[in-house]
């Protein structure tokens, strides 16, 4: 059983931890075998993120059970901010349910959204014993009377193992839903963490630790990889201005004009000759270059190596990779072997129609955001209840490609709720979703936003 507190004050209500396997069902008559701990102090500097240099201390315990003579580990990591834990299977199997359990009273409140592969429903907010059987995202948030409020995520997924959300069950309980319904293990395999991060609303808020427990950075000359603002004119004419260069040449200047690092190319571009011809022209005005990228163009290994060679060669700076829009066990092996990929030919990354940030972009520092978020795209089909509750929820995980400033979207925001998204939103890289007349008629927009 697994539960929190914090000042002694209920947070997490007793819950079951319990995996099953095909050959093996952790959830009943486990024999204890041992437990160890050791205590860690982690320092690590972030490139992008709610802070850069941090130091986190946890107690980290193993505790072993065994069935049947087979073996299962629980790792629980312990700190300030929370509690965090994963399962080992010492032993290969495939793992077919995670029974693990988060109970609450009923009458805690619940800020939570439908779980769907590209994590981009709406957030509202309900009690969990009003909260009908379902399943949704990680990220939600749950108050409770006593005033402790908690969030549960997953942490640092390694590529072997698949994501999922959370699976409403009863009155008041939660179980981990498994994108994939059979998933091999090899011995020592292990799931991600799962987090769970405890205290009142605002240390929840600015809580690390989904990025504490992730590995850390695969990438040690980091030079390269330059966080900033970009320009995105993705909804000023669509594929229509995106495939024109003297349209992109004039975002350039624009960004330029800004200060903004970047523009980015979206979907339209692929098919024309100029690309090239954009890079050295915006590099002639201090702005980098960033390429929309379909993820099916990038399925295998072969593929990745010859575009992202060719955008290496052009000089281009990163790449905006889409519509993954999967949490499977597939779908996370491949975001390991594209970012690796990306990583070795300096390309930044950021993940549109994607899975949640997990705290890879400790691993991985060149992950600058990632979208899984109902954001500025959807311009006017946003509520205001959702539009409240996303920087506390999604915007807590990590690097949020919100997209805001979009002020010739219309509803339901106003001005000021626009530019306040561009500071409660953590991301690496801003893609402001405005046209240039939209901000060449609000002064205080560009004031706002110019580096």
């Amino acid at each position: 059983m697994l539960a929190a507190s914090r000042d002694c004050t209920p947070a997490l209500d007793p819950g079951q931890l319990a995996l099953r396997t095909t050959t093996t069902d952790f959830t009943q008559q486990l024999e204890f075998v041992g437990r160890s701990d050791r205590s860690v102090i982690d320092d690590y500097t972030m490139i992008s993120g709610k802070s850069r240099e941090r130091s986190r201390a946890a107690t980290i315990s193993t505790f072993t059970f065994a069935r049947g003579g087979v073996q299962l580990n629980i790792v629980v990591r312990v700190s300030q901010s929370g509690v965090a834990f994963r399962y080992v299977l010492p032993a290969a199997g495939t793992v077919i349910d995670d029974a693990t359990e988060f109970q609450f009273p009923a009458d805690t409140l619940i800020t939570t959204a439908a779980y769907a592969g590209p994590h981009e429903t709406p957030w509202s907010t309900t009690t969990v014993g009003a909260l009908g059987t379902g399943s949704y995202e990680f990220g939600s948030l749950l108050r409770r009377s006593n005033g402790m409020a908690v969030q549960i995520s997953e942490g640092d997924p390694d590529g072997t193992f698949s994501g999922g959300g959370l699976n409403k069950w009863g009155p008041s309980g939660f179980e981990i839903g498994l994108a994939t319904a059979s998933l091999p293990v090899t011995a020592g395999g292990m799931t991600p963490w799962r987090v769970v991060s405890v205290g009142t609303p605002s240390a929840v808020f600015q809580s690390t630790l989904v990025d504490d427990v992730a590995r850390p950075s695969r990438i040690s000359d980091t030079s390269w990889i330059r966080p900033g603002i970009s320009a995105w004119n993705w909804l000023d004419g669509y594929e229509t201005g995106q495939a024109s260069l003297s349209q992109q040449k004039a975002w350039v200047d624009y960004a330029s004009r800004q200060g903004w690092a970047y523009s980015l190319v979206d979907g339209g571009w692929k098919g024309q000759t100029w690309v090239p011809e954009l890079v050295d022209y915006a590099a002639q005005r201090n702005v980098g270059i960033l390429l929309w990228v379909h993820s099916a163009d990038l399925e295998t290994a072969a593929q990745r190596e010859n575009a992202f060679a060719r955008f290496r060669d052009w000089g281009v700076k990163g790449v905006k990779i889409d519509f993954m829009d999967s949490d499977s066990q597939s779908r996370y092996a491949w975001y390991e072997a594209t970012l690796a990929d990306t990583a070795r030919f300096h390309l930044m990354v950021d993940f549109h129609g994607s899975r949640l940030p997990q705290g890879s972009s400790r691993t991985w520092p060149h992950l600058l955001t990632s979208e899984a978020i109902r954001g500025g795209e959807f311009l006017g089909d946003r509520t205001i209840t959702h539009v409240a509750a996303a920087p506390f929820t999604r915007g807590a995980l990590g690097g949020t490609d919100y997209t805001p400033l979009g002020f010739q979207n219309g509803k339901p925001n106003s001005d000021a709720v626009e530019l306040a998204a561009t500071v409660l939103f953590d991301t690496g890289l801003l893609l402001p979703a405005g046209t240039r007349s939209a901000y060449l008629a609000r002064p205080v927009s560009e004031w706002w936003m110019r580096s």
